[in-house]
């Protein structure tokens, strides 16, 4: 029996501040995220798109009724909706500004660079801030 690694590549918003404190814009943004190309690209294929919090291994804990691949499945047209919604259409090309920290290691430098590409196309600037764990948990949780 291969059980894999239950590990999560996760993507935490501050909702403390905007555009992040509006549900429609997290929204769009997850529908902007490609994850059958991040598992394709990132992992070789050697990984599965995580359909919720809880990795599937955990069979007690996973709860089967969330799964992400239909809840935010790949859309980008949806994603241009919802952020016209949430009243950041694009003007000049651009929605909005963000910050993208991320840990700069494998695998994480590499999704966050599929991720920002795919935001990108919305129309928004992403910067990544690539950064050692420490500083990143510093930044990140602090």
């Amino acid at each position: 029996i291969v059980t894999n690694a239950p590990e999560t590549a996760v993507i935490d918003f501050n909702l403390r501040r905007s555009p992040m404190n509006n549900v429609k814009v997290r929204q769009a943004l997850f529908h902007a995220i490609d994850r059958q190309r991040i598992v394709r690209d990132v992992y070789q294929g050697l990984a599965e798109t995580a359909k919720n919090a809880i990795p599937t291994q955990f069979k007690n804990l996973h709860d089967t009724s969330v799964n992400y691949d239909t809840m935010y499945a790949y859309d980008p047209k949806r994603a241009a909706q919802l952020l016209d919604e949430a009243g950041f259409p694009l003007k000049d090309g651009k929605r909005f500004a963000l910050e993208l920290a991320v840990i700069s290691a494998a695998p994480y430098d590499a999704v966050a660079q599929v991720v920002q590409a795919q935001w990108t196309a919305l129309g928004i600037d992403v910067k990544l801030s690539a950064l050692d764990q420490q500083i990143w948990t510093n930044k990140v949780y602090t």
